[in-house]
């Protein structure tokens, strides 16, 4: 949700009155959201509307036609130096606001890669732990024809034993 215009204008009267110049870094902690470029652009309007309730405050007091003419003159250079400066200030806000936005875009595409490997990495652990179980049974198999081989080449050895004393005897 955007932010507004008295949102920000609340937020710079408050800030005033603790004798703490509004900025827009301070008025976007305290709301906790809003781009930087919407909040100056409602500062600068505020500052406009406060300047031009100021010289109308001067023309109410009696000065004469020199002076508030040579006052608006100077408020008048002061708004338009400050327009160029504003313009420039916002320009290179939008510039790191769009550098920083490419950065977060990088950054979520970084975590969902991450996110993949991650559960690429758990399937493939699952499937290391079914192979270490199938080569724990083999080897138990393993392990159990080489005692039955054992087993039998003693028998047979028996046997053989048994047919060549045969053998023998028969001579």
């Amino acid at each position: 949700m955007r932010i507004t215009k008295d949102e920000v204008i609340k937020q710079a009267e408050y800030l005033k009155s603790l004798n703490i110049t509004a900025t827009a870094s301070k008025i976007r902690e305290r709301l906790g959201r809003g781009s930087f470029t919407t909040i100056l652009n409602h500062l600068a309007d505020w500052r406009g509307e406060k300047g031009q309730a100021i010289k109308k405050k001067m023309r109410e007091r009696v000065l004469t036609p020199e002076i508030i003419k040579t006052i608006n003159f100077l408020g008048d250079q002061f708004n338009a130096e400050g327009d160029e400066k504003r313009k420039s200030l916002l320009n290179e806000i939008a510039k790191k606001e769009k550098e920083i936005e490419a950065q977060n875009e990088e950054l979520h595409t970084f975590e969902k890669n991450l996110e993949s490997l991650k559960i690429g990495m758990e399937e493939l652990e699952s499937t290391v732990a079914k192979k270490d179980m199938e080569i724990e049974k083999l080897e138990f198999r393993l392990n159990e024809y080489e005692k039955e081989i054992k087993r039998l080449r003693k028998l047979t050895d028996g046997i053989l034993m048994k047919a060549k004393e045969r053998i023998l005897e028969e001579k």
